[in-house]
């Protein structure tokens, strides 16, 4: 299961906020947290993300989530 929160700051940046539950065939639930920043690339469609992606349950990865996000 997968839920993404954004927040619109101004019109090039944004806040999101990823909850992400994943089950394994052989292994724990993997509960992360993703939270990040988007800045719209010369203010068209597309947009970069920059975010740490925490785990919370299951796992104690601790990484950088880089991304790119198209609007349509």
């Amino acid at each position: 299961a997968e839920g993404t929160l954004g927040l619109n700051i101004t019109g090039n940046f944004a806040g999101l906020l990823q909850l992400q539950a994943e089950q394994f065939p052989i292994g724990d639930t993997v509960v992360t947290l993703t939270p990040s920043v988007l800045y719209r690339i010369r203010g068209g469609p597309m947009s970069a993300q920059v975010g740490t992606r925490i785990g919370l349950a299951g796992s104690e990865e601790v990484g950088l989530q880089l991304g790119l996000w198209r609007e349509f």
